[in-house]
């Protein structure tokens, strides 16, 4: 670890000058993406088999991550509703006559 000092050893508690006492609570490692093979094995085949998994993986998450996110897309939303039932109702109000619908028919036969 850099500190104010220059780089010191990672210890489970160490002081520097500028943060004082520092205290790991965690520490996450990198997971190992390394393929080993076995000496004397077919190493292709292990190839072939590993990318084959990592390929599934992948299209198992992205399939995971389509599909929750159609579902948050999907769920109803009341202001895009509201704002349509508005819309149409204007709509409506447009369509409609403004009279009370008294017309004079004509009767061509008498």
């Amino acid at each position: 670890m850099v500190t104010s000092d220059g780089p010191q050893p990672i210890t489970p508690e160490f002081q520097d000058d500028a943060a004082g006492t520092l205290t790991f609570v965690e520490y996450r490692a990198e997971p190992d993406f390394r393929l080993h093979v076995e000496p004397g094995g077919d190493s292709f085949r292990v190839l072939q088999e590993a990318g084959a998994k990592a390929t599934t993986q992948y299209r198992d998450s992205r399939q995971r991550a389509r599909q929750e996110m159609l579902a948050q897309l999907n769920q109803p939303n009341e202001k895009r509703i509201q704002d349509g039932r508005r819309i149409q109702g204007q709509y409506a109000a447009q369509k409609r006559p403004r009279g009370g619908g008294e017309f004079l028919i004509k009767n061509r036969g008498e």
